[in-house]
């Protein structure tokens, strides 16, 4: 018989409960670094671009950039910091267009 399955069975219901609430806040954990990453990854390429365009042909400032994108410049430095990482498509697309580009090539 699987020893684990037997150690199972001897749990009480609350501590069965409290591993199942532990795995659930590690699936989460591990899917916002994921998400982080991703994240981390597109403004990366940004600002890369973003910093190409400005000495190639005289482009944009972080606020520049910003503005066009329909985002303030706090917005636009909290997403280079990682303070925040909920962006919605519609703003990441903005960017995309604003570096003339698209989308697929901000994203790694």
């Amino acid at each position: 018989m699987d020893r684990q399955y037997v150690y199972a069975k001897h749990k009480t219901h609350a501590e069965l409960e409290q591993d199942l609430k532990n795995d659930v806040i590690a699936e989460r954990e591990i899917d916002d670094t994921e998400n982080y990453r991703w994240f981390e990854s597109f403004m990366s390429e940004v600002e890369h671009r973003r910093k190409k365009r400005q000495m190639v042909f005289d482009g944009y400032t972080q606020k520049q950039l910003a503005e066009k994108a329909g985002i303030g410049l706090s917005t636009y430095a909290d997403y280079l910091s990682g303070k925040s990482d909920n962006i919605k498509l519609k703003t990441a697309i903005n960017i995309a267009h604003v570096l003339q580009c698209e989308l697929s090539d901000l994203i790694d």
